[in-house]
């Protein structure tokens, strides 16, 4: 629940950013306090979901035979990921506190932190559909092999 707390807080914050538009000169306090909260939530997304999920899960709720979660999940991807977007975070503070090249930092938090969560579902993706269709399913005649967990004829 906390990284989907994290998640939420962090699109809902992203959203509000249309309703506190960065004035053309000048700096805006509401502008700057909901980027905040949208980058750090999204930032601090990805620890969430690692430290949140078990290291080994049951086979039949795995997203593989093997017992481990997506690439994207994993701790030492995630956790990784958080340090990268957090570091992002941190140049951009530097730079909109003193630096010549704010626009180029605050653009490239925002598209990292808005490409995690993208990623992270193409890896659950791929790995349910990597491991529900296995070769040794019998092909149907309509269309791949029916791994488990998915209808057959006989459902």
């Amino acid at each position: 629940m906390p990284s989907r707390f994290l998640l939420a807080v962090g699109g809902v914050a992203t959203v509000a950013l249309v309703a506190f538009p960065r004035p053309q000169v000048g700096g805006s306090p509401a502008h700057g306090v909901v980027a905040t909260v949208a980058v750090l939530a999204l930032s601090l997304w990805p620890a969430g979901t690692a430290l949140r999920l078990p290291r080994r899960v049951p086979r039949e709720v795995a997203a593989s035979p093997a017992g481990t979660p997506p690439w994207a999940f994993r701790r030492p991807v995630a956790l990784a990921v958080t340090a990268a977007l957090l570091a992002l975070f941190g140049w951009s503070v530097a730079e909109v506190t003193g630096g010549s090249r704010t626009g180029l930092a605050e653009r490239v938090a925002a598209l990292a932190v808005t490409l995690w969560p993208l990623a992270a579902v193409l890896s659950a993706r791929r790995a349910h559909r990597h491991w529900t269709a296995r070769p040794s399913d019998p092909p149907r005649p309509d269309g791949p092999p029916i791994g488990p967990g998915r209808l057959g004829a006989g459902a």
